[in-house]
């Protein structure tokens, strides 16, 4: 069966978002006088309240979260304007692998931001007020939702 489609997600899958994000931290972090810890397994993929929460659990109540988020922005723009955000080992082996088998047509990646997580959230979250139709259309488990029938 030939591919016919692909999904990705960009940030952390694609490329290497996480890692850039843990050194522009311990660089905003260091410059401010503040001791860094790798907190990456506890904030990978977190909502930004959640990531709020962790520093704050681990820092104190005084850790100025948005103003190192603030610098953190600043070094990745400095950065971006200079350098290229580095990819995931292997992601151009498979795109090429995906354009062989495609026949010689890249098949495009769809890529999700971070909206897009955001959007599924708030959806998922509030899926009472969504008519079964809609969540049956907006799922990517239909069968957990076709036995749910609520």
């Amino acid at each position: 069966m030939m591919i016919q489609a692909v999904i990705f997600d960009m940030d952390g899958l694609m490329l290497d978002t996480e890692r850039l994000t843990q050194r522009l931290r311990r660089q905003a972090t260091e410059e401010m006088g503040i001791p860094y810890r790798d907190l990456i397994e506890r904030i990978m993929g977190r909502s930004e309240t959640e990531v709020r929460r962790v520093f704050l659990e681990e820092f104190g109540p005084d850790y100025p979260f948005d103003a190192v988020k603030e610098r953190i922005r600043q070094l990745r723009r400095e950065y971006l304007a200079g350098s290229p955000v580095p990819v995931k080992p292997g992601l151009f082996a498979l795109l090429e692998y995906l354009k062989k088998e495609g026949e010689g047509r890249l098949i495009l990646p769809m890529c999700v931001t971070s909206a897009y997580k955001f959007f599924g959230y708030k959806l998922g979250k509030n899926y009472k007020r969504l008519s079964f139709r809609r969540i049956l259309k907006y799922t990517m488990n239909r069968t957990y939702w076709e036995s749910m029938r609520f």
